[in-house]
């Protein structure tokens, strides 16, 4: 038997488990979770119903950019019209925004589905303040350079690379 060429292969096999385990970790969760906290999603044209002075939850934490445009003309709906409420308590407990029209306002309230609105939205736990932005990225690249050097550490240990005549 020979020991070192066992040793090889089991460093390598390690190796690759590590390399594997570590991609799946880094894109599946680790990536996805600091794009979730670090983007703006965009909502376009989604029907709302009849805005009569009732409050209408929209997707996300935050909105901005909103336009609010009438779905039967096409005409945009000015903003005095509406007031948008961000980073309020809904009413299942989470954070979120909605959209209220304006005292004694209806907007065409009785077509059903009457408006358009379109609007930026921060998700829940976006991290508002460009420092954690900043750092969360980092994270993502600190997990690819400690992926890296699980699989070169252990090969340049056990002189994989001298097999292969490379000195």
């Amino acid at each position: 038997m020979n020991k070192k060429g066992q040793a090889l292969i089991g460093t390598l096999l390690i190796t690759a488990i590590g390399i594997i385990i570590g991609a799946i970790l880094l894109s599946d969760s680790i990536a996805d979770n600091v794009n979730l906290v670090t983007s703006t999603f965009t909502v376009s044209n989604t029907t709302v119903a009849g805005l009569s002075g009732t409050a209408t939850n929209l997707i996300g934490k935050h909105a901005t950019d909103l336009v609010v445009t009438n779905k039967t003309g096409g005409g945009v709906i000015q903003s005095g019209n509406f007031t948008i409420n961000n980073d309020i308590i809904l009413s299942d407990g989470t954070l979120g925004s909605t959209i209220v029209t304006a005292a004694g306002n209806t907007i065409n309230a009785s077509t059903a589905g009457c408006c358009n609105i379109s609007y930026i939205y921060q998700p829940l736990g976006y991290f508002t303040d460009g420092g954690s932005r900043s750092i969360a990225t980092v994270i993502v690249i600190f997990c690819a350079i400690a992926i890296a050097i699980t699989a070169l550490v252990p090969v340049l240990r056990n002189g994989a690379l001298d097999l292969v005549g490379v000195k």
